[in-house]
């Protein structure tokens, strides 16, 4: 009998050591659905069966899945809304965007019982766990509360200096879309070092509020010995960014990370795409990913954001446009395909080297 019970105990472990050893997406079920009334859903994904008494791959506060229907060549990146040490679920939180070809399906189709294509959890932009600093700063925009959830998920249940606070803003558009809104409260009212503030730019009461360097420094007062952690869109990241390093903040301690590369384009014209042999029509689309995905074109892309830099192709002929400053930095004479758009014909290649 306990020569049984250790071969099942090998067994378990064998099965985890080779899960933890692949690239390879696995299986969840959506065992809970929750619809909110903005419009948002949030997803809680579980191993389907009796596999779900195995635990989920860890993962550090702010990194993300990649969510794929199967059979379907869409993939995207969520961030994972809740830690835990040890994870038996996984929870991501979505905003059905009009561009977004993926959210406007898994608002469709992922319902309780769907299963879904996971990848393992990854991502650079992380909580800075071993911060020297005596404060940290998370800052969100609309559904970019995500990965900062996670963060205060895992601060919350780690040591860390006795000295040290952690103040979370979260900006929304209405006092509707703060749908994590009771668990922030429960964090702020149960422990001192946390702050919680909820702020809304189109409130209807006429008190609209909109996060800024200025109101950081009122409440904070100097921003020294602090480091920001910060998503949310384009224009909101950039003027935070700017405001922060013309006050004085290093660059060392200001990180985020974009949940979009921006608006869509409105002036790119209709163009065509040559690569490896193939010619993809370019009309309409939100960048060069976009047009190659809908041609069904192989190309690595996790972040879409800039950061990641899987999506790097080489520009043989042609002009192009970034749509951002990216994160990732690629070498003379190449592209990152989620962020670009082609302002004439392009002929693009792999990328033979470049450099992060």
């Amino acid at each position: 009998m306990v020569a049984l019970g250790s071969s099942v105990f090998l067994l378990v472990r064998g099965v985890l050591y080779r899960h933890r050893r692949t690239a390879q997406p696995h299986t969840l079920v959506v065992c809970q659905r929750q619809n909110h009334g903005n419009g948002w859903f949030t997803l809680t994904l579980q191993r389907p069966g009796p596999l779900r008494m195995l635990p989920l791959p860890r993962f550090e506060g702010g990194q993300s899945v990649a969510l794929s229907l199967p059979g379907s060549h869409l993939r995207r990146h969520y961030s994972l809304a809740r830690w835990s040490k040890r994870p038996f679920q996984y929870e991501v939180s979505i905003k059905p965007e009009p561009q977004g070809k993926l959210s406007q399906l898994l608002a469709a189709q992922a319902l309780q019982g769907t299963r879904l294509q996971v990848s393992r959890p990854s991502g650079q932009f992380t909580l800075r766990t071993d911060s020297p600093t005596r404060r940290q700063v998370l800052i969100a925009g609309g559904i970019g509360i995500t990965p900062l959830l996670a963060m205060l998920d895992q601060w919350s249940r780690q040591r860390h200096r006795p000295d040290q606070e952690l103040h979370l803003y979260w900006q929304s558009r209405h006092p509707g879309d703060w749908i994590y809104h009771d668990v922030l409260n429960a964090y702020a009212t149960t422990m001192e070092s946390v702050r919680v503030r909820l702020l809304a730019s189109r409130a209807e009461d006429g008190k609209a509020t909109r996060i800024s360097v200025s109101l950081l420094q009122a409440q904070l007062g100097s921003l020294d010995d602090t480091q920001f952690l910060m998503c949310a869109g384009s224009q909101m990241l950039d003027n935070l960014s700017e405001g922060l390093l013309n006050a004085g903040v290093p660059a060392s301690h200001i990180h985020f990370e974009r949940f979009t590369s921006g608006a869509v384009p409105s002036d790119t014209g209709n163009w065509t795409l040559q690569i490896e042999g193939r010619t993809v029509p370019f009309a309409g689309h939100a960048h060069v990913l976009s047009a190659l995905e809908d041609a069904q074109v192989p190309l690595a892309a996790d972040c879409r954001t800039g950061t990641c830099g899987q999506c790097c192709v080489r520009v043989i002929s042609g002009q192009t446009r970034s749509l951002l400053e990216s994160e990732f930095k690629v070498s003379a004479g190449h592209c990152l395909a989620c962020c670009t758009v082609p302002l004439s014909d392009l002929q693009l290649g792999r990328p033979g080297h470049s450099t992060s």
